[in-house]
């Protein structure tokens, strides 16, 4: 078999039928090695064995092929730094594989473009949104040393901080290969080259697919302005039986996949709000919270829930509307910060939030797993109201936005 011919095929495929993937596809070299075992990358090439491949079905091929242009858009081999290559192989290829079957897969399949598992890899259920680098870490607590075989103890689960059974797997083969050192100035060349590969492939168009949650959020660069994401976030929570087949094109590059609009006028009955009033948070900042608040309110006629938190929830105003009544909500008290008190609360009080907003400078410290509640990551916009990068934890908490100051008229 001419597996360079078939990898030629569905390059011509996924740009006709996928043109997001298309792109990608055509952008990248392939190179045949009969060196290698299966197939590897630095992070810049691909190389594979021609009899591997050819020894596997279309679909399980296109799936491989797929598994190594994921590990380059991740920049998984850059990433490795230091660590331990099989524990990291398996962290990254248990992420990979996790977005080739909830986000890849649909697509090839809606297209008639052959996608399937192969045989042999690691497969668990996993928060796609995790890093790479925090699936290291749980791994390695696991395998704290080698084995003498090579098998790794894995786990059926890896996801919100929850750890499913364990299980022995064998050690994938090492498809990440370490590229030589570089410089930082190298690296930064190296991340940009890839963050250029998706703004491109997303600008000629994802045809009537969303680009994977992963991969959106390395697109931008950009912060989106927090209330255009708070409108869009309230819309589609209250228009959740549109479909995602034809997203709003015009966010592709951010963190955030909304479906097209549908006309008819709907209404958000309540919307629940937790404010940050810990040491931390100024007057200047807490009015701005309440004022978009308002404007939430008044643009989608809802009734605000409104609790304010530091270390717990000390303040609870139940269904208030209007700017008036907003106004008369203060909290009582000021102290440190602990974001799991807001989970302690709605969990205690059986609450449950068709929209739930979180406002917060983002000075809280870790997620407990055990007072977390993941049901809720659905309907959960996190706004911050300083210019950070979001943490492994405030990307499991929900969609993420940044509160900037002219923002506010």
């Amino acid at each position: 078999m001419d597996v360079a011919s078939e990898i030629q095929k569905l390059r011509m495929d996924t740009v006709r039928r996928a043109p997001f993937y298309g792109d990608i596809l055509v952008s990248l070299s392939f190179v045949e090695d009969s060196s290698v075992p299966t197939a590897v990358t630095d992070g810049l090439t691909v190389r594979y064995n021609p009899e591997f491949l050819g020894s596997m079905t279309p679909g399980e091929r296109n799936y491989i092929i797929m598994h190594e242009v994921m590990h380059v858009l991740l920049r998984h081999p850059m990433r490795a730094k230091n660590r331990r290559m099989d524990i990291w192989n398996a962290a990254a290829d248990y992420i990979v594989n996790s977005i080739l079957d909830w986000d890849v897969r649909p697509v090839m399949r809606k297209v008639d473009i052959p996608f399937e598992r192969p045989k042999d890899g690691l497969f668990a259920e996993v928060d796609r949104m995790q890093s790479a680098e925090s699936l290291y870490d749980c791994i390695l607590r696991d395998n704290p040393e080698p084995a003498e075989d090579g098998s790794l103890v894995g786990r059926t689960t890896y996801r919100e901080g929850i750890n499913g059974e364990k299980k022995i797997v064998a050690a994938p083969d090492n498809d990440l290969a370490k590229p030589a050192p570089m410089t930082r100035q190298q690296e930064s060349l190296m991340e940009e080259r890839t963050n250029a590969l998706l703004r491109r492939a997303a600008k000629r168009g994802t045809g009537s697919f969303s680009v994977p949650p992963a991969l959106a959020e390395i697109l931008d660069t950009k912060k989106p302005d927090w209330r255009v994401l708070m409108r869009d976030f309230l819309d589609v929570e209250i228009k959740d039986d549109v479909s995602y087949a034809t997203p709003e094109r015009k966010y592709l590059h951010m963190d955030l996949i909304l479906p097209g609009h549908p006309t008819e006028e709907e209404e958000l009955e309540e919307l629940w709000a937790f404010v940050d009033s810990s040491g931390s948070i100024g007057k200047e900042r807490m009015d701005i919270f309440l004022t978009q608040l308002y404007r939430i309110s008044k643009e989608f006629q809802c009734i605000i829930n409104l609790c304010f938190w530091d270390t717990k929830v000390t303040d609870v105003y139940r269904k208030v509307r209007g700017e008036k009544n907003l106004l008369k909500c203060v909290p009582t008290h000021s102290g440190g910060t602990d974001i799991n008190c807001i989970y302690d609360w709605i969990a205690a009080n059986k609450v449950r939030p068709e929209v739930m907003l979180i406002l917060t400078d983002g000075e809280f410290g870790p997620l407990d797993p055990k007072r977390f509640l993941p049901y809720l990551r659905r309907n959960t916009l996190l706004v911050l109201s300083e210019e950070i990068d979001p943490t492994d934890d405030m990307k499991r908490m929900g969609k993420v936005a940044w509160l900037k100051d002219n923002f506010i008229k």
